[in-house]
């Protein structure tokens, strides 16, 4: 079990595996998710239609004026940070909090 922990935090740590939702900073922490692009909100994401539906455990979720997948959830502990868990989505929590000083 052990050495599956570790394979699995390797692979999110080498941006091999990514998934709406998953924290990033720069766009390569991103390039395991097809079509995929770290945000503005810091996470990955990517964008998604009708005919371009999202990977397991995220959903399409119209943000502005585009739709993105965003990760799913049951309760507001699955949500990121800046983020609220709003009818099974972690939708951005508006406005930002400001950076620490």
């Amino acid at each position: 079990m052990k050495r599956f922990a570790w394979f699995t935090l390797l692979f999110l740590n080498c941006g091999l595996f990514a998934a709406p939702g998953r924290p990033c900073t720069k766009q390569e922490e991103c390039e395991g998710l097809e079509r995929g692009y770290c945000s503005k909100a810091e996470i990955c994401t990517r964008e998604c239609s009708e005919t371009q539906t999202c990977p397991e455990n995220s959903t399409c979720s119209l943000q502005g004026q585009r739709s993105v997948c965003l990760p799913t959830c049951d309760s507001q502990d699955d949500c990121l940070k800046n983020f609220t868990c709003y009818m099974n989505v972690c939708q951005l929590t508006l406005p930002f909090e400001p950076p620490p000083k």
